[in-house]
């Protein structure tokens, strides 16, 4: 039978752009067990425009198994697309989805006709005894963390509990060209995007952590996240790391051990992400001296009752106090993403977002704002809470179907204009 199985990530959006200079650490980590366990892995991480293109590629090959990493919103809706190609194609290769989604909603996605098996939670191990499973034509049922289907009908196994030890699972930069996720800036940084830990302890009832992680945090030892780092300082001339972890200040200490060794490396870290709640003078004080120039906060809304419904942990008198701190390092520039479209939220409280936007950019002279539309993410708090205020979940995955669902909930909130591409 044949050893191959093709992994599949298509790239998210940002503002209609496809993003792809952000290694997809999950499948490469799934990835990466599968080739230790003696298949051939090869990795399609591909702009949506490329769909038909890669089945097609892929169809040919006759894998073993296709498999999908698939988030929430617009990459479910292309990757159901390209799942129906294939099956259109060759209807004989098995589909298989992980990620957030189908971790999220198995049930609803085992019902699309195009997909057959869907890895809940972490995939490392379930991956690989899914496709010892499909080699040997024997049964599902002992698989945990699996979902799939048979003569109609649904199963869907015990949970996998969570990987206590990260350092267990290392990635194989071996199947993909890690070079294409170098960016070169015009001053010759060479620079890369690391995740050194999984998950948040934080309490946001519209996160998708909530229900994929279940507010628990893991992180790679130290000594191996240096030994990678300082590999690709050495093949790849690395010079300055972006960090994508949900929360590398999930622990402070370990945090700056890591940028101070870094530093000592003669490779600096630019960018991180940071909860409002944690930021206090003298860490930043010492970031800056650190060489970090930008940090991301999410602060999400600018009414006090939103904040509490969203379990932020803050308020907006926190959220003046902290712009206050961070506006004496005018050296590290600040991304401040907000959410509109809360279930209950007003079009007052929403005036009260743009209104607290507009005077924190009178406060720091180097800030910057995303403005996002709520994304109902299924499994979390807040979902519940859309559904009981109106949002009807849709059957279908595809994002158009869902965003109209989406909108029409919305319609409470009269007088805004909201578009969608």
């Amino acid at each position: 039978m044949n050893k191959r199985i093709d992994l599949v990530c298509i790239a998210g959006r940002h503002r209609n752009t496809d993003v792809l200079h952000v290694p997809p650490y999950g499948i490469l980590y799934v990835g990466s067990s599968l080739k230790r366990a003696g298949y051939n892995v090869v990795l399609h991480h591909i702009p949506s425009s490329l769909i038909r293109e890669e089945a097609r590629k892929i169809a040919d090959e006759k894998p073993l198994f296709a498999g999908f990493s698939v988030f929430t919103g617009f990459p479910a809706s292309a990757s159901v697309k390209m799942s129906e190609m294939l099956k259109a194609i060759n209807p004989d290769i098995p589909i298989v989805w992980g990620g957030v989604h189908p971790s999220a909603m198995p049930e609803q996605c085992l019902k699309e006709k195009s997909i057959d098996y869907v890895v809940m939670g972490e995939g490392e191990e379930t991956a690989v005894e899914l496709a010892e499973c499909i080699e040997k034509c024997s049964g599902f049922s002992d698989i945990k963390g699996l979902g799939w289907k048979h003569e109609g009908r649904i199963f869907i196994n015990p949970p996998r509990p969570f990987i206590n030890d990260l350092d267990h699972f290392l990635v194989d930069w071996g199947i993909t060209d890690p070079e294409r996720y170098v960016e070169t800036s015009i001053d010759g940084k060479r620079i890369f995007t690391f995740i050194s830990s999984r998950g948040c302890r934080g309490t946001c009832g519209f996160c998708y952590n909530m229900m994929f992680n279940r507010r628990r945090w893991r992180a790679h030892s130290i000594d191996y996240f240096m030994s990678q780092v300082c590999e690709f300082k050495k093949r790849y001339g690395i010079t300055h790391l972006l960090c994508n972890d949900d929360n590398f200040f999930e622990d402070e200490g370990r945090a700056i051990d890591i940028i101070e060794r870094l530093d000592s490396t003669g490779i600096h870290l630019i960018f991180l992400e940071m909860r409002v709640s944690q930021i206090r003078y003298e860490l930043v004080q010492r970031l800056q001296k650190l060489g970090v120039n930008r940090i991301f906060i999410g602060w999400e809304s600018g009414s006090d009752r939103i904040l509490k419904l969203i379990r932020k942990g803050i308020t907006v008198k926190t959220i003046r106090e902290k712009i206050r701190i961070l506006s004496d390092f005018p050296s590290i520039a600040i991304e401040a993403s907000a959410i509109i479209g809360f279930p209950t939220e007003t079009k007052q409280e929403i005036y009260q977002t743009v209104d607290l936007a507009l005077e924190m950019a009178r406060i720091h002279p180097r800030i910057s704002f995303n403005l996002g539309l709520y994304l109902p993410y299924p499994g979390t708090p807040l979902y519940e809470l859309a559904k009981k205020e109106g949002f009807k979940e849709p059957f279908e995955l595809y994002i158009l179907k869902f965003i109209k669902k989406i909108n029409k909930y919305l319609l409470k909130l009269k007088g805004l204009n909201i578009y969608y591409e």
